[in-house]
């Protein structure tokens, strides 16, 4: 197996690039009509087009799998399907999706999240992945920074290093800052995108490009559960309906950044999240709850807000402080139980 990355050197946002998948090693026709390329040729082809070799990555025939292989050495394997990593999103394409992922003190956990955002980033191509460091103490950035030297050198993972801790909702304010798509996605630093799901993600996205608000569904990072009443379709949500009682449970929010960043969230209460939903249904009309299961949730764990714990709890101020909430979103009542995390 061949992988390996094309580009002309230029920056990510305006390089000329390609992403190509080829048989490769000892070079032949198979019996079925399936050629097989050297990696010489391929090289070449794409040469013609402009295009030279950043990376070359690649599979023997002891399936052991090499981050950096010579071309000698790939040639002489037998059959492999090979593929190519491209450098850059390509002329006049933008991109349409970045993921954000706020953390703070969850080395423990962090990585297994990025590296499903990437997985997702690698499918749909269109896509960035933004870790925003919220002041972390436990060598979270260091070991960031090393651990995907790759991916950052390459633009494929951008990390926004706060300086001091803001909150997660903060956090996550400084990344949709930070961030250059359409959409963004916020994914907590303990939970997981489901790998298949980026394909029916993006295809509602393009297909409800205008909508403010989009939520994909959850499932129990542990049990497989879905989280919440299960769903056959599509379904608008305005915001009295979100404010009276909500079956979908725990689910991935997709905001569109035009709109998320002139109503982000309230970062002095870091948490509660669900105010800003209902400023930007008050502004832009009702949601769209999606059946599509996009997010292993973490349900496990104490740790579910930023440090130090600076917000409101449920049942001691609620009645104290609903008239401020209520100011905040223009509405006349809220709802309980709001909370954030990373």
């Amino acid at each position: 197996m061949l992988a390996g990355h094309a580009g002309t050197g230029a920056s990510r946002s305006t390089s000329r690039a390609a992403d190509f998948a080829v048989p490769c090693g000892q070079p032949r026709v198979q019996f079925n009509a399936h050629r097989v390329f050297a990696p010489q040729d391929v090289i070449d082809t794409f040469a013609h087009e402009g295009l030279e070799l950043e990376h070359l990555a690649g599979v023997t025939d002891d399936r052991h799998f090499h981050q950096s292989i010579a071309k000698d050495l790939l040639e002489k394997q037998g059959y492999g399907c090979g593929f190519f990593l491209s450098d850059g999103l390509g002329e006049g394409c933008k991109v349409q999706i970045s993921i954000v992922i706020p953390t703070y003190n969850r080395l423990r956990c962090v990585f297994d999240a990025i590296d499903s955002a990437l997985v997702w980033a690698q499918a749909l191509g269109d896509c960035e992945v933004i870790v925003v460091d919220d002041a972390s103490t436990d060598d979270t950035l260091a070991q960031l920074r090393s651990r995907y030297a790759d991916e950052l050198a390459r633009s494929y993972l951008k990390v926004v290093a706060l300086p001091c801790n803001q909150g997660v909702t903060g956090a996550k304010n400084a990344g949709a800052m930070a961030a250059s798509g359409h959409w963004i996605v916020f994914l907590d630093s303990d939970d997981l995108l489901i790998p298949t799901a980026a394909g029916p993600v993006a295809a509602t996205l393009r297909a409800y490009k205008d909508m403010a608000i989009i939520m994909f569904r959850c499932v129990d990072q542990a049990s497989g559960a879905l989280l919440g009443s299960a769903q056959a379709q599509d379904i608008l949500v305005d915001r009295e309906t979100y404010l009276g009682d909500w079956p979908y449970g725990e689910c991935l929010p997709v905001l569109r950044r035009d709109a998320f960043v002139a109503s982000p969230y309230d970062a002095d209460l870091r948490g509660f999240e669900g105010l800003a939903y209902l400023r930007l249904l008050a502004r832009h009309g009702p949601m769209l709850v999606s059946p599509v299961e996009a997010r292993r949730y973490e349900t496990r764990g104490d740790d579910r807000l930023s440090a130090p714990k600076v917000f409101l709890p449920e049942r001691d101020c609620w009645p104290a402080a609903m008239p401020v909430f209520c100011a905040r979103t223009g509405v006349a009542f809220a709802r309980p139980g709001w909370y954030a995390r990373y």
